[in-house]
């Protein structure tokens, strides 16, 4: 055997044998540079929170635009000045109710001509 097995040995029985006795011994640990260190705790709650704050701007745009439609007619509405639109979604209504009433009259004339030509077919 060599010398580190012998003293791994020894080293265990010596550790069963104190485990066995019945006495009781305090253990003293010391930090690295034997200073006492006061550890305090406390308990932690969660409390609501709030942030609220008003601001108040002038913001404008960098740049501005000209919008231009090639529809005839009066504006009867416009969008809310600084409201997001979407993309492709309408800034303002130019007499929408008399082109939905042209459409509706050329529908009914197209209508009108599929069953002239199916009466002239048959």
């Amino acid at each position: 055997m060599n010398k580190s097995t012998i003293l791994t040995i020894s080293v265990a029985a010596l550790a069963l044998v104190s485990c066995k006795e019945k006495h009781e011994e305090k253990t003293v640990v010391k930090s690295v540079d034997t200073a006492a260190v006061a550890v305090v705790t406390t308990q932690l709650k969660g409390t609501p929170w709030t942030d609220l704050a008003n601001y108040s701007a002038d913001l404008r745009g960098f740049e501005d635009a000209v919008l231009v439609t090639t529809a005839a007619g009066v504006v009867s509405t416009v969008a809310e000045v600084g409201r997001g639109v979407a993309a492709g979604q309408g800034l303002c209504d130019i007499e929408s109710e008399r082109y939905k009433v042209q459409f509706e009259a050329a529908k009914s004339a197209v209508d009108a001509n599929k069953a002239a030509q199916d009466a002239a077919k048959g």
